[in-house]
């Protein structure tokens, strides 16, 4: 599976490439796609983003695998946007995870894709086992020609960017820290579904979303002023993620959105929430009346913060 965003490109190209998960494609990555065009320009190379099909450790190790940042189509989506030459995405399969970091290096990296100058972050580590590191990246790209050179971490107002510290801040309902590393608001993409009915009988009818990949992180419980895709428009809204307490619904989460100015039937269509803040948190209310009023004051905070 290949991608490319220029035609100039030929199966011969050389590349200066990077390879990783890219889970997120927050500012760190970014920093280091740009170092990879930087370089591939000054030695008249191409510039590759190697990346996969679905995160390794789901096939490794699925019972450790943390939910994610992006869905693969997303992580391709804005890895293009970079204006990197080419998007080279691996199926990661059992006989992939069973290569020694040699092995990669030589087949794929060397053989299969001319990458002749390799740059990796900090904390990457690839082949069976991350057994091995920089220094035997190193030698094994020198063998069949390749440079092999790492960047440093890439940090924001003291703290490493990074997605595993990224998925710690949308658990804390840290919404701005997490967008801010990001470099773009969170977001989920889902189809609209049948619902409760609890917020139309509030008079805050609201569109229930099933998220369409199910390894999607959810943020934390509670209330959020959020942006609206639906096709080619833009609404704003508040949207819920929570259990219900008020009503004893039961243990399932649910995330509804109430779209402001918006009266139309969506059941079956998808749609994206753009996270932008963090209101409040998940509260259990004492009668309906406390709640449509706490709905009311949500409504005009969200309102205030989208303006």
């Amino acid at each position: 599976m290949e991608r490319k965003k220029q035609t100039k490109s030929s199966i011969m190209d050389q590349y200066v490439a990077t390879i990783g998960t890219f889970d997120g494609v927050h500012k760190g990555h970014k920093y280091l796609i740009e170092k990879i065009k930087k370089a591939a320009q000054q030695e008249s190379l191409s510039s590759c983003v190697v990346t996969f099909d679905r995160p390794p450790i789901l096939v490794i190790r699925p019972d450790k695998a943390p939910p994610f940042l992006n869905t693969t189509k997303e992580k391709i989506s804005r890895i293009e946007k970079t204006g990197i030459d080419k998007v080279e995405v691996l199926n990661f399969d059992l006989q992939m995870a069973q290569l020694t970091a040699k092995e990669f290096i030589e087949k794929i990296l060397a053989e299969r894709l001319h990458v002749k100058h390799l740059i990796i972050g900090y904390d990457h580590r690839f082949g069976h086992n991350r057994e091995e590191g920089f220094e035997e990246y190193k030698a094994y790209g020198a063998a069949v020609g390749m440079q092999v050179d790492m960047f440093t971490e890439f940090v924001l107002s003291e703290d490493e960017v990074s997605s595993t510290t990224i998925r710690q801040y949308l658990e804390q309902g840290k919404l701005s820290l997490a967008n801010n590393m990001l470099g773009y608001p969170y977001s989920i993409t889902g189809e609209v579904v049948n619902g409760f009915r609890n917020g139309r009988l509030l008079g805050y009818p609201t569109a229930n979303i099933k998220p369409n990949d199910p390894h999607k992180l959810i943020p934390k419980e509670g209330v959020y002023a959020v942006k609206v895709h639906i096709e080619e428009k833009t609404y704003n809204g508040m949207l819920y993620i929570g259990r219900r307490p008020t009503f004893d619904n039961g243990p399932e989460i649910s995330i509804e959105v109430n779209i402001f100015n918006l009266n139309e039937d969506l059941y079956g269509q998808n749609i994206t929430i753009e996270f932008i803040a963090y209101t409040r948190g998940d509260i259990k209310f004492e009668n309906l009346e406390a709640l449509q009023n706490q709905l009311q004051n949500d409504a005009e905070t969200c309102k205030k913060i989208l303006a």
